[in-house]
């Protein structure tokens, strides 16, 4: 595992989601405004007493950071109700583990243990209809919020008996005897989905007899306002906004952060990247935890060799899955997927891992459940690292941003530290722009009025004639709550599109509250030796993009980009041809390496280029061996001899002037690029037209190397053209290219190489009488640009609709590479 130790920027706030008054126009929102707390010795648990009337009627929203002791202050909050002895505090939680806890504190803060009703009673068949009295008589009431709001999970249609008629005999028994209820919903935006309107009206059930609501979360969401509101309902349309202040921890607290970049389309239990990180990094620690985004993988890893052996380094390891419906174990070693939220880590000495979804969450996106305990996105993400709650080393397993998130005030360098010379964001297509996460309301607007106009004349009908059945466009409250946050993990990449990239931008520009970046990792290895490259290539695409339409549904360039930045996201080690050791692979170092994947991206996406396939495939181009019709083997590839230079420039002039017009869609990049090839194309006919020399026969002929004088203008235009290729194609750093001179000797010659078949003569020039050597001007032949991928500009048309190509899919519907990679 090779480590990169990294300075992260400190120039971005510490984004999060305000509630703000102008958030609940026709609320009564106290002083209009909100009261902004600042943590003591890095807790809120004093201030938020201070500010808070426990004894008011209202809704009250607490946004606080993670780990600034909310959960102590409820505790506090629940302590004075309950001496009060008026009240019954119904505390309701997304999580058994976060409701555990709550009834831990509780009962050792209180030092009682026959005060609380665990709506977990239910599930072990403590609770029937002849003790309802004596469990309504506690006063304190822990449950989930989905059973709060009624919800019957995924699989019942309605929720049981027994628990609605307890809830419905509580709110009577409150109204009975005078009890007033305080609701207190932690975590409010993990449960967002209970609040649709098949099951809101369980919680307006409650409208009698609440008098409080409380509403807490580090990580509130666009969503929870609208949840916020329904709550405000039942308190007289009364709201008091409470914020602290977002500060990261003090040092003593604050951990370091680790991304280990893993490119693999999945994972595998017995993976050695994961022993290499769990045993040998984690031999570091006294203990480690190991969160997976996926309880499959939790629990394949715990039952595999890998798990026995980290049974043997750290001791027995607690499997918490909601399959096995096991909690998190504090005392021990944990690995699972229960604990993104509602528990602390205080281990000294810790070692903490995450494991994101591999390549192929970002890669399918019809595997609506592609991104398991992260499915919410950037919340889950940011709960699931502030887990420590003192000094931990948290290690975030996870495939390689594909754009670079950019930032309000750009730092000069920030592209080029971002990009660790491997990353290609200095390419204006991998780059995504910031938002902040305040503007999420008025993007969704945005995009729902103009959904809405799209139906505007269906709506019209409707409008306009009795139907026995009416449908409804929701309004847009209601469309936020049940798709809001749906479209803006869609659409935005820092709104959780794709969570590396939104992983890599928060850890560069320290968001996280609780830890600092501090190295960056490529944790695999790659072996590649000369004259297997092709061969190898193949394994590694298989491995890491599998069956995907990555050739399909990305432009040349970006196939190219794309493959090769994951290729470089791995340690790479590669034996030279006559060499017995293997050297280490840095981007551009080995012309040759660079160019196999040139060719491997050409055969990918030219299968119908059988010249160039023969080459890999000899002698016939067939990938397949075959006797007698019937297959015997896959051939392996070889490796192609070396690309070119001219041949990589004259295909690259060929693409850039099919453009008569340059699309506004290209990047700035991409537009000069394209003019640079487009001028040193011209110089084909200029030397034709200004600088051949005629013999006295009438042919016409080009000066030798050393006889060249430009015209000032041209040399102006050529110098300008050549530093315009270096700056803006790094593909030259291929090959040997022209050095920076103010001697034009070179260019000349580069443009001779290019256009006119190299041939040496001698003549006698009109209107002399003394003999020189001259260069003819036949013309070169260019490839078949359509034979060849474009490496200049990104269009997304699909390959099989590229001029030339025809057909494709009925025509060599037969052809093994090109199912191979369907």
């Amino acid at each position: 595992m090779k480590k990169k130790h990294v300075t992260p920027f400190n120039n971005t706030p510490i984004n999060f989601k305000q509630i703000n008054a102008s958030d609940f126009e026709g609320f009564y929102v106290e002083g209009n405004g909100k009261t902004i707390i600042e943590p003591r010795n890095g807790y809120i648990s004093e201030p938020l007493l201070e500010n808070i009337d426990l004894g008011k009627k209202d809704t009250t929203i607490i946004n606080a950071s993670v780990g600034q002791g909310k959960t102590t202050a409820v505790i506090k909050f629940v302590e004075w109700y309950y001496k009060t002895q008026d009240y019954i505090i119904v505390i309701a939680a997304p999580f058994k583990s976060l409701i555990e806890q709550y009834e831990s504190k509780i009962k050792k803060e209180s030092g009682l243990d026959n005060i609380i009703f665990n709506y977990q009673n239910f599930e072990d068949g403590l609770v029937n209809r002849k003790n309802f009295n004596s469990l309504h008589q506690k006063p304190i009431q822990i449950l989930t919020i989905n059973s709060l709001l009624g919800n019957p999970g995924k699989i019942a249609l309605k929720q049981s008996d027994i628990k609605r008629e307890y809830f419905e005999s509580l709110i009577n028994y409150a109204e009975d005897n005078g009890k007033k209820i305080v609701l207190i919903l932690d975590e409010i935006h993990e449960s967002i989905h209970n609040f649709k309107e098949t099951l809101i009206f369980n919680l307006f059930k409650w409208n009698s007899v609440v008098h409080k609501t409380i509403v807490l979360s580090a990580t509130f969401n666009e969503a929870s306002k609208v949840v916020i509101k329904y709550l405000a309902e039942m308190t007289d349309k009364k709201i008091k906004i409470i914020e602290s202040a977002r500060h990261h921890v003090e040092d003593e607290r604050l951990s370091d952060l680790h991304l280990c970049i893993y490119d693999s389309y999945h994972y595998k239990a017995n993976s050695q990247i994961f022993e290499s990180l769990f045993i040998d990094e984690g031999k570091k620690f006294d203990k480690i935890h190991i969160l997976s985004y996926s309880q499959s993988l939790a629990e394949d890893i715990h039952k595999s060799d890998l798990g026995n052996k980290l049974n043997e380094t750290f001791g027995e390891f607690n499997l918490c899955i909601s399959k096995n419906n096991q909690p998190f174990d504090e005392t021990i070693c944990n690995i699972g997927t229960v604990f993104k939220t509602g528990i602390s880590i205080e281990d000294e000495n810790c070692g903490y891992f995450i494991i994101l979804p591999p390549k192929s969450a970002q890669i399918n996106n019809n595997n609506t459940g592609r991104f398991g305990i992260f499915t919410e996105g950037i919340f889950n993400i940011i709960q699931a690292v502030a887990r420590p709650r003192v000094k931990a080393n948290i290690y975030i397993i996870m495939p390689s941003p594909q754009k670079l998130i950019k930032v309000p005030k750009i730092p000069e360098n920030y592209i080029k530290v971002t990009s660790l010379d491997y990353l290609p964001f200095d390419d204006e297509n991998n780059h995504s722009p910031y938002y902040d996460i305040n503007s999420q309301d008025a993007l969704l607007k945005s995009f729902y009025f103009n959904l809405r106009e799209n139906q505007d004349s269906g709506e019209q009908f409707v409008n306009s004639k009795t139907l026995d059945i009416v449908p409804i466009f929701p309004e847009y409250e209601k469309y936020k709550l049940t798709e809001g946050e749906k479209y803006y993990r869609n659409y935005y990449e820092i709104f959780g599109k794709n969570l590396s990239d939104y992983v890599y931008w928060a850890a560069w520009n320290n968001q996280f509250v609780n830890c600092k970046l501090r190295t960056i990792s490529k944790v695999s290895l790659l072996l590649f030796s000369y004259g297997n490259v092709q061969n190898m290539l193949n394994n590694y695409y298989g491995k890491t993009f599998s069956k995907s339409s990555f050739f399909v549904l990305n432009s040349d360039k970006d196939c190219y980009i794309k493959f090769r930045s994951s290729l470089y996201s791995n340690n790479i080690i590669y034996k030279p041809e006559g060499e017995t050791e293997y050297k280490s692979i840095t981007p551009y170092r080995n012309s040759n390496f660079e160019q196999q994947i040139i060719a491997f991206i050409q055969r990918n996406k030219r299968v119908f280029n059988f010249d160039f396939r023969k080459k890999i495939y000899p002698p016939d181009g067939d990938m397949a061996i075959y006797k007698n019709g019937s297959f015997i083997a896959w051939k392996t590839p070889i490796d192609i001899d070396s690309m070119h230079k001219e041949t990589y420039l004259r295909l690259a002039m060929l693409y850039s002037i099919q453009l008569e017009y340059i699309p506004k869609i290209l990047t700035t990049e991409e537009t000069a690029l394209i003019n640079a090839y487009k001028i040193l194309y011209s110089y084909k006919d200029i030397l034709l037209s200004q600088y051949t020399i005629k013999s006295k026969k009438g042919d016409l002929h080009l000066p030798i190397d050393s006889k060249i004088d430009f015209r000032i203008e041209h040399q102006i235009e050529l110098n300008a053209t050549i530093e315009n290729l270096r700056k803006y194609d790094k593909n030259l750093k291929i090959f040997s290219f022209l050095q920076k001179s103010k001697n034009l000797v070179p260019i000349y010659k580069l443009l001779k190489d290019l256009f006119f078949v190299p041939k040496t003569t001698t003549i006698t020039p009109e209107n002399s009488t003394k003999k020189i050597k001259v260069n003819g001007i036949e013309l070169i032949d260019f490839p078949k640009k359509n034979d060849y991928i474009n490496l200049i500009y990104s269009i997304d048309d699909a390959w099989i609709l590229q001029s030339g190509n025809g057909n494709v899919t009925e025509e060599h519907s037969n052809d093994p590479l090109y199912w191979n990679f369907e």
